[in-house]
């Protein structure tokens, strides 16, 4: 094993490739995760540049 990523407590690493080699939906690690973004926010290069704010997309409220 590497070394204990910044922030990480010894014996909790961070194993992405472990996140992304999922089987299949009966395999007892498998693992599904739900993300509901409420904002996104774009920032492009050439609108900074020019002086202009960045796009923010934010779910209406509920």
């Amino acid at each position: 094993m590497g070394a204990v990523p910044a922030g990480q407590p010894a014996g909790r690493r961070l194993r992405p490739a472990g996140l992304l080699a999922a089987g299949p939906p009966d395999d007892p690690g498998y693992h599904l995760l739900r993300m509901d973004p409420w904002r996104i926010q774009v920032l492009r290069g050439r609108d900074l540049a020019g002086g202009r704010p960045s796009r923010i997309w934010a779910a209406p409220s509920t």
